[in-house]
């Protein structure tokens, strides 16, 4: 199945970082509007305003939107308190996001992570991961101690069902803007149903990894080799369903929120996983929480939540090509019992 550019995840890979690396970027051209075109890439939370990256490399970075406001006549929707402010990277075929506590954006595309610190809309630096023949990079995600995750597989073969097992290798790094990258540990698992679309990873260090085949895996940390998910939820456990090749999919953005539920995402569909323990162990399966065009929904191609439990999503029409950034306040325990507040719709 062709490959979309909807990715959200993390990246993890031995390689170098270099300066000025040209093989991710090309020089943006002033004469080009800064709009996000084609397919949206990713979408993530800079403290508690979102950043949505195009496949094309534009960027939008909203204020933080504030709540609805209720007057006599009525009440008016939540707006940003800034923004879009849009401008044009020149990074090629964006496939994921990520951001740090310092605001620096880390852009991945198939082959490389370009870093564009906040305050700047140039690339400051490039880290070039060393792939085999045949490779690329699917997902990139940033843990709370600051290591670069990326997940990294052989692309599909143009026939090849999405049902189909594949081996998906997960890389760490160590990296800054202004030095190499160091190595630190990679893992493989080759039991996972169709490629990664999506990583993410929670507070303790392990890495929740979304497939194409409607699998959200659980891996623990610090782990090396060859290895297999210390939990797997399946098929309809998930609430997703798998890609299909007779049409366009799109990818499983995955979210944590403040309180470490996750969130995963597909057709017009969000889903929210609760934990048995504290300690993140024996996941529960999904349950649909925001579903359907009457949540303003349609391809839910980017998912993120900030510090006040509001929840955003990226939706992109495949009919009109129309991308919207739809905002929901709540958290995962009144969506387990209720239906969200969805309290802003902007066009992207």
């Amino acid at each position: 199945m062709t490959r979309y550019c909807r990715r959200i995840g993390c990246v993890l890979l031995a390689g170098a970082f270099l300066l000025g690396a040209t093989s991710a970027y090309a020089a943006p051209d002033a004469t080009v509007p800064c709009l996000l075109l084609g397919e949206i890439a990713a979408m993530q939370i800079d403290g508690d305003s979102p950043v949505v990256v195009g496949g094309n490399g534009a960027v939008a970075r909203f204020g933080t939107f504030e709540p609805p406001r209720t007057y006599d006549y009525g009440t008016l929707p939540a707006v940003p308190s800034a923004g879009p402010a849009r401008f044009c990277t020149g990074i090629n075929g964006v496939i994921g996001l990520s951001i740090d506590a310092s605001g620096t954006l880390f852009i991945a595309n198939e082959s490389a992570v370009s870093l564009i610190m906040r305050g700047s809309n140039s690339v400051s630096g490039t880290l070039l991961p060393v792939l085999a023949p045949g490779e690329t990079i699917r997902a990139i995600a940033l843990a709370p101690n600051g290591l670069i995750e990326l997940a990294i597989a052989k692309r599909p073969a143009a026939d090849a069902s999405p049902l189909s097992a594949a081996t998906t290798r997960f890389a760490v790094y160590r990296a800054t803007a202004n030095g190499p990258a160091q190595a630190v540990r990679g893992f493989a698992c080759a039991t996972l149903r169709g490629p990664v679309d999506a990583i993410s990873i929670d507070s303790v260090g392990r890495t929740y990894a979304a497939t194409e085949g409607a699998q959200i895996a659980i891996f623990g940390p610090d782990l090396s080799g060859n290895v297999r998910p210390a939990e797997l939820l399946d098929g309809p456990q998930t609430g997703l369903r798998p890609s299909l090749a007779a049409g366009p999919r799109g990818s499983r953005p995955l979210a944590f929120d403040a309180e470490g539920a996750l969130y995963a995402a597909d057709d017009g569909v969000i889903v929210s996983y609760a934990f048995q323990q504290e300690a993140h162990t024996h996941i529960v399966p999904g349950t649909p929480v925001v579903a359907g065009p009457r949540a303003g929904l349609a391809l839910v191609v980017g998912l993120a939540t900030d510090t006040r439990f509001f929840l955003y999503a990226v939706s992109d029409d495949p009919d009109t090509h129309e991308h919207s950034l739809v905002v929901f306040r709540g958290y995962y325990r009144t969506f387990l019992s209720g239906t969200p507040q969805r309290i802003a719709t902007v066009p992207l």
